[in-house]
């Protein structure tokens, strides 16, 4: 008797013995009896079914049938999950983004697009790739299998193919060509198999180059053909596997053209101005034309979907930087001429004319008024910037944030001339040699008013807005005044009252009280009004002084009537906080003030009166 059959039916569970022995007669049989534990199930058997999960025949060596109890495990094929390992084929770390893919001459000429030409699309600047499951992760049925690489254009037509000889063992198999590359690794045994860990690494940019393109679209197919357990394939494009992003069109990254003959002027009848000591400002809502040209390779051979040129004002005309598109319905799209979606488009020109000074609280004054304009790189955050020509501009953002008892030298709403006379300042004029300027936020000396840059500049007659009207403080003098009202609306009497000079402004002792005594600083005060008929009030009442060592004296106070007798600061003053006292008169309505800088390097940021 001799086997002739081996079946394979999962049903049920076997577990049992195989015993032989001769039977009698005329020749050699071989009695073949089924016991299950010692007991005996049948002899004489011609036919073994292995039946169930949990065994295996496999037909071994020479005569020799192998069964396995439990059946033996394997590493999965490649790029499937079917064994103990995840074979799927991941994709190695490639940059990769959404870009606009720009339209060739004709599919082919320089590139292929697969269809995605003037669409957004997956792109890549990358221009090898790595293809290979997980690093930990073998894959079964290595043992004379082979694979093959077979790299296409979009239509399937074969820009390069590679296959490798049978597989025995550990090896690096490159194509004649040095583009394709398959590595096998950990080359080991896999119960009756073998298994391996496997990398194709494909310089897709150097295929498509040689095949004649500029870039473009692709596709890489990997098939292994096994020694028995069939052909397993990859296919890059149709992948749904983890880390896989194609397709992908590859773009050589031209890069685009450095802006041309960038500028900035202003848009006619779109200014707005703002005077403080006789200086005018470009201000919140001014309107300027930006223009640029040369423009060209936006779409070589991707761009990206938007944002593709940044303004900016490098902080001197005070608008937020913003970005600018020529792709359909994209931001800006309209400010650009000579735009198409070709792929080697040039003559691209903009120009806007709406840009608004929008930032808030924002000053400048310099000779390096510029902006900058940028095409952005597609594959990096560089750029490609050209800066306009330099201008000589003023520009001040800050609201008014003068109050009856607060000054922040923003502005001169409450500021007067000498009379006191509510509306007697014009800001619009030019000072007068004698008066102390308002200037970036400060009372200062109209000969040491400063660009942003930290230089000096007392001659603005080049500075836009209106250049041609603006004034020159060269050799005014240092002896600068300032007048201002200081109302109090309360209708109660006031006794006293507090001058608080704000943080951050300098003076030529240590603090402001030091100025006072030294008169560096002089603070001459007079009252609005009083109830008492004997006070002296008014624009021209003698003035009340603040200044010079002299401190408020009952015994000798007259009210003004005499300097001696005109002191009123007291001695709780100290630092920047100054009190001062009425005498013997009480006040109403408010104060007149009269501050007269004596050295220029006094520059007061602002104050606060509090009256008690």
């Amino acid at each position: 008797m001799s086997f002739n059959k081996i079946e394979k039916k999962f049903k049920f569970n076997l577990g049992g013995s195989i015993n032989t022995a001769k039977g009698g007669g005329g020749g050699a049989t071989l009695n073949l009896k089924i016991e299950d534990e010692g007991t005996l199930i049948q002899q004489n058997v011609d036919t073994i079914n292995f039946v169930g999960a949990d065994v295996e025949a496999q037909a071994g060596s020479g005569n020799t049938v192998v069964i396995y109890v439990p059946p033996p495990t394997f590493a999965s094929h490649f790029n499937t999950q079917d064994g103990t390992t995840d074979a799927r084929v991941r994709q190695s770390s490639t940059t990769t983004g959404t870009r606009f893919i720009g339209v060739p001459t004709s599919e082919g000429t320089p590139f292929n697009t697969g269809g995605t030409a003037g669409t957004n699309a997956l792109a890549s600047p990358s221009s090898g790739i790595t293809l290979a499951p997980s690093s930990s992760q073998d894959v079964t049925a290595m043992q004379n299998s082979t694979f093959t690489v077979n790299v296409t254009e979009p239509d399937s037509t074969t820009m390069e193919t590679y296959t490798t000889p049978s597989i025995t063992g550990n090896g690096t198999f490159t194509s004649s060509t040095g583009d394709i590359i398959v590595t096998i690794t950990n080359y080991s045994a896999d119960t009756t198999k073998f298994k391996a860990r496997v990398s194709i690494f494909v310089a897709h940019g150097d295929i498509l180059s040689t095949a004649g393109y500029d870039g473009g679209s692709f596709n890489i197919i990997v098939s292994q053909v096994t020694q028995s357990d069939g052909t397993f394939t990859f296919n890059l494009n149709t992948s749904t596997n983890p880390t896989i992003q194609a397709p992908f069109f590859f773009d050589t990254d031209t890069l685009p053209s450095f802006p041309q003959n960038v500028g900035i002027s202003e848009t006619g009848g779109s200014v707005s101005t703002v005077f403080i000591s006789g200086l005018e400002y470009y201000s919140t809502g001014s309107q300027f034309t930006i223009v640029g040209d040369g423009l060209d390779n936006f779409n070589r051979n991707t761009a990206l979907t938007n944002n593709n040129v940044k303004i900016v004002d490098n902080s001197t005309y005070g608008f937020t930087q913003f970005f600018q598109s020529p792709l359909p319905s994209q931001t800006g799209n309209a400010n650009f001429t000579g735009w198409t979606s070709a792929y080697n488009n040039t003559g691209v020109s903009y120009s806007n004319s709406s840009v608004s000074i929008n930032r808030s609280n924002f000053r400048f004054a310099g000779s390096n008024g510029r902006i900058n304009m940028a095409n952005q790189l597609v594959w990096s955050a560089s750029e490609r910037t050209t800066s306009s020509s330099n201008a000589s501009i003023l520009v001040d953002t800050f609201n008014s944030t003068s109050t009856d008892l607060s000054e922040d030298f923003n502005d001169e709403a409450y500021r007067t001339d000498s009379t006191f006379v509510n509306g007697s300042w014009t800001s619009s004029n030019d000072l007068v040699s004698g008066d102390a300027m308002v200037y970036f936020g400060q009372l200062i000396v109209p000969t040491v008013s400063q660009l942003s840059s930290g230089a000096t500049n007392t001659d603005w007659t080049t500075f836009a807005p209106n250049s041609a009207s603006q004034p020159n403080y060269t050799g005014y003098a240092t002896v600068s005044n300032y007048y201002r009202r200081v109302p109090e609306s309360s209708g109660l009497s006031k006794a006293s009252f507090t001058i608080i000079f704000e943080n951050g402004s300098s003076f030529v002792g240590a603090n402001a009280l030091a100025d006072l005594i030294s008169s560096d600083l002089e603070i001459f005060i007079r009252r609005i009004s009083s109830s008492d008929p004997l006070a002296n009030v008014g624009a021209s009442a003698p003035p009340l002084r603040l200044h010079t060592a002299n401190q408020y004296n009952f015994a000798t106070f007259d009210d003004g009537n005499t300097i001696a007798g005109s002191y009123i600061r007291t001695g709780s003053s100290s630092g920047n906080t100054i009190e001062g006292t009425f005498g013997s008169f009480d006040c109403q309505d408010g104060l007149l003030l009269h501050i007269r800088l004596n050295n220029s390097s006094i520059k007061i940021r602002g104050f606060d009166v509090v009256f008690n």
